[in-house]
């Protein structure tokens, strides 16, 4: 390769320069990795966090009906959703909505898989049985379960 009136040798003498046309010498240039994108474009994960706030809001709703006290999380990474009991604040669950191969599902903090984000009733029920296991009181709307 010539840069600027000087021929610049390969690393390691890997391509051997020849002579062109006009007599100067050149080497070969990489040519990059056609057809290779990004593993994760920004927009794919700014959408996946937005479609994990949404799911998130709809199992906050399920929670509220139930008794539970609940706090956003969406400025961290995951977004999480916390629950607690309103009296104890201090001790709670934190889900978040992750996206797998069979589709999006709510996880608990503890790694336990909750349901599927098309089932947040189901996600709320089990919220009140990690609470019971627990030895915690249950919510106060706990016999609408």
């Amino acid at each position: 390769m010539e840069r600027e009136g000087r021929t610049v040798p390969s690393p390691e003498g890997a391509v051997q320069p020849r002579v062109a046309q006009g007599g100067r010498t050149e080497t070969a240039r990489p040519a990059g990795m056609p057809g290779v994108l990004s593993v994760v474009s920004p927009l794919s994960r700014r959408w996946s966090a937005w479609r994990a706030r949404r799911l998130l809001n709809r199992l906050e709703r399920r929670l509220h009906a139930h008794g539970w006290a609940t706090q956003r999380r969406y400025a961290e990474t995951p977004v999480l959703l916390r629950v607690f009991l309103p009296e104890v604040a201090i001790v709670g669950e934190s889900i978040a909505a992750v996206r797998d191969v069979d589709g999006w599902s709510y996880q608990a903090s503890t790694g336990e898989w909750l349901s599927s984000c098309a089932d947040p009733e189901l996600a709320a029920t089990k919220v009140t049985a990690l609470f019971a296991w627990a030895g915690l009181c249950s919510p106060p709307n706990a016999g609408h379960l």
